[in-house]
């Protein structure tokens, strides 16, 4: 609820015009007189009953017989993002049964608002902080725990998880070298939201300019693990898995290199990727894709969870589950889409999020209504 400062609370704060602080030569101190002690008494008790006419008035707000006559905790797990909307039909659903308001009636005192567009510019703001201060975060960079340069390579193409391919020995395996992943996927990815998106690294984003379009994605030129149904790496390592591709679904046509510099370390150039004599498209060869976009309002869950979102796909999904790597030449691997949009992308993989998460309302009938994110969980 709203903390409403009285005038007439304040004025009790000034000194009374009965309390004269008279002349004295003496320099001595003095007690005060009963008169004074039963004056400043008066004004204690005034601003008593102040504080207290201003709680009654607060609690006028609430709706009676709906919640917020007394403080109250209750947690909800949604799909959706957090918003008015979802907000209020929630509350809906722990209305007491002696509640004749309706639900964003009832929502709205809870908020000390008195109208819905109010009422959801405060839930709003509200639910930006919940994510904004929940404790419930992974710093990007802890996924590896190899070091800033280490990421930048890697989403440039390069490191030991690009390059390598399992001997038939079974040195240089991918899931072992990268069980780490894995483990940030099971005890990490799938609880907190993982930030920030890791725009410092120069190969990720060039620019700088935080992925201006709201926009990622990855393509991969080379698949380098067997039996997983994707790609076409085979066994035995050393004679089927040399050289091998992923399943192809995209035709890559031209990248400009003076956008991807801190990955190919060239300064400008173009390639193109076609028989611009014969008119001949897809002789690349086979490239795999794929890319996610999340919304500009800070509430919004695709925009919370993009980290979690390049994590899983850059990282999880086609990498440590399909075994799929390196760069196209003159390009990043992963990267910010205008820093990669040179690639004319017939077809190109998309994902959203599939997840719930749970959040946290606590109440306070003479303080404020405080919305608090508290855990998420993507279904299994």
């Amino acid at each position: 609820m709203r903390i409403v400062f009285s005038a007439s609370v304040l004025s009790a704060l000034a000194p009374s015009p009965r309390v004269v602080l008279a002349r004295s030569q003496s320099t001595m101190l003095r007690k005060p007189s009963s008169t004074t002690v039963d004056v400043l008494q008066e004004h204690l008790a005034a601003i008593q009953r102040e504080e207290e006419e201003a709680s009654r008035r607060r609690k006028l707000d609430i709706i009676p017989g709906c919640l917020g006559e007394e403080d109250f905790t209750t947690t909800f797990t949604t799909s959706k993002s957090c918003t008015y909307t979802n907000l209020r039909d929630k509350f809906n659903g722990i209305k007491p049964r002696g509640c004749d308001a309706t639900s964003e009636q009832q929502l709205l005192s809870l908020l000390g608002e008195t109208d819905p567009a109010s009422g959801k510019a405060k839930v709003k703001e509200l639910c930006s902080a919940a994510y904004e201060n929940s404790s419930e975060k992974f710093h990007f960079s802890e996924i590896t725990r190899k070091g800033t340069q280490f990421d930048n390579e890697y989403y440039s193409g390069g490191t030991e998880w690009n390059y390598e391919i399992q001997t038939d020995s079974g040195e240089n395996e991918l899931k072992t070298d990268a069980a780490r992943v894995e483990r940030i996927y099971e005890d990490q990815a799938q609880y907190k939201i993982i930030d920030p998106l890791p725009t410092y690294l120069p190969a990720f984003d060039p620019v700088g300019d935080g992925c201006d379009l709201n926009a990622a994605f990855c393509c991969w030129v080379q698949d380098r693990q067997a039996d997983d149904n994707n790609g076409n790496c085979n066994t035995p390592y050393e004679s089927q898995c040399i050289d091998k591709d992923p399943g192809d679904n995209t035709n890559f046509c031209y990248t400009d290199h003076s956008r991807s510099s801190a990955a190919n370390h060239v300064d400008g150039g173009f390639s193109v990727f076609g028989n611009i004599q014969n008119g001949q498209e897809n002789i690349e060869g086979a490239v795999h894709c794929h890319g996610f976009a999340w919304g500009e309002d800070a509430s919004d869950i695709s925009g919370v969870y993009k980290g979690n979102n390049l994590f899983f796909v850059s990282m999880y999904d086609h990498m440590h589950q399909r075994g799929y790597v390196r760069n196209a030449p003159g390009s990043a691997m992963c990267g910010c889409a205008e820093n990669v949009r040179s690639y004319m992308l017939f077809c190109c993989v998309c994902s959203g999020l599939d997840m719930d998460h749970a959040y946290k309302v606590y109440f306070m009938a003479d303080d404020a209504c405080m919305l608090c994110l508290y855990d998420y969980r993507w279904p299994s």
